[in-house]
Formats: structure tokens, C-alpha cells, sequence
């Protein structure tokens, strides 16, 4: 069975260093046989880099009989050396499966148009969102 993982990385952001961290992803999967990049979001709050729960997630299958020990040791200290914090966690194949089937669901953008956006109005549509049952994936500034 293949190994799926979510890699989270956190710190501080600088130039290059998405190409630096896909980098390392495709040497460990030159080395390692193939990792296989089945999802990947990113983004940037001011000069922090936040890779990870909910704005940027790296998931990886291992190649077949690649246990996940070796590749997480390889990114962890490659990661290390870059200071960038660094976690992962297994994903189950029914997992990966249910997330894949829930990204055919229906999609809704709000645009909040406001000079100044308050807490308060964030749980103003945080509040509306809930009662009609939907989550929130993703706020953008």
C-alpha cells in the first residue's frame, strides 16, 4: 500500500524558498523512487511563510514500499536547515478519498466590500455561513 502524507511547514518567508522546498520534494523523490504531489496550497501573511492546516498543504504519496520514516527524516532536516518548522501526520486512503470526493461540491465566493473589516463583520458572515450549513475554506484579504 502507498503512504499518503500532510506535510505542514511553517516560517518565515524569503525569496526562493518555494523553489528551495520543491526542490527538496523532488530530490527526495529522485532518491526515494517518485513522491507524488496530490495536493499543495500556500500563502503568505505578511513576511510569515505559512504552509500547512488551513492555508497551505502539502500531500504526498510515497512510492509503493517506500516506508515513511526515511522520507520524513530527509525533509525534516533539510527542512531544519532552512529553520522552517515541520509536521506531518498519515493520511488513511478513505481520508484522501473522502477529501477527493469533496472537492466536486458546490463552490460559493462572498466578497466582503468594506474600507476597514472588522471582527465583527467577519462574525457577521462566519455566523450566516453556519446557519446555512457551509464552511468556510479560505479567506483572502
Amino acid at each position: 500500500m502507498r503512504e499518503i502524507l500532510l506535510i505542514n511547514v511553517t516560517g518565515q518567508d524569503k525569496p526562493g524558498l518555494m523553489s528551495t522546498i520543491t526542490t527538496i520534494m523532488a530530490t527526495c523523490a529522485h532518491q526515494n523512487g517518485g513522491l507524488e504531489m496530490l495536493d499543495t496550497r500556500q500563502s503568505i501573511i505578511r513576511d510569515t511563510l505559512t504552509v500547512g492546516t488551513l492555508s497551505w498543504q502539502i500531500i504526498l504519496r510515497l512510492p509503493e514500499g517506500l516506508e515513511t520514516f526515511p522520507v520524513v527524516t530527509d525533509l525534516r532536516f533539510h527542512f531544519d536547515e532552512l529553520e522552517l518548522q515541520f509536521n506531518y501526520q498519515a493520511l488513511s486512503d478513505e481520508d484522501y478519498e473522502q477529501w477527493v470526493s469533496g472537492q466536486g461540491n458546490n463552490r460559493y465566493i462572498l466578497t466582503l466590500l468594506s474600507r476597514n473589516i472588522t471582527a465583527e463583520q467577519i462574525a457577521g458572515v462566519a455566523n450566516i455561513t453556519a446557519e446555512h450549513g457551509l464552511n468556510i475554506d479560505q479567506i483572502t484579504r
